[in-house]
């Protein structure tokens, strides 16, 4: 019982979803989506990131390292990602 406990714990944690702060300009934008791609931006391979306004949500550029291509992050002002587009 304890063992199905500990697994149920652990499913619960994992799906929770990111918690990231509210996006209140440019700047808060670009930290919430290197959050994103951390795993994909490094400091030896680093990405470029360009975030723009647009309407009531956030959409940030960014550039990976070649030949990673480009994605487009959409966030909402609390900082969930709404949409991402892959591009070549």
């Amino acid at each position: 019982m304890r063992l199905t406990a500990r697994i149920a714990a652990v499913l619960c944690l994992s799906a929770a979803p990111f918690a990231f702060a509210d996006i209140t300009d440019a700047a808060s934008a670009v930290e919430t989506a290197k959050k994103y791609v951390k795993a994909r931006c490094t400091a030896e391979k680093p990405c470029k990131f360009k975030p723009e306004r647009e309407g009531n949500q956030w959409r940030v550029w960014v550039k990976l390292p070649n030949p990673g291509g480009s994605l487009v992050l959409y966030f909402d002002t609390k900082g969930n990602l709404l949409r991402r587009l892959e591009a070549d």
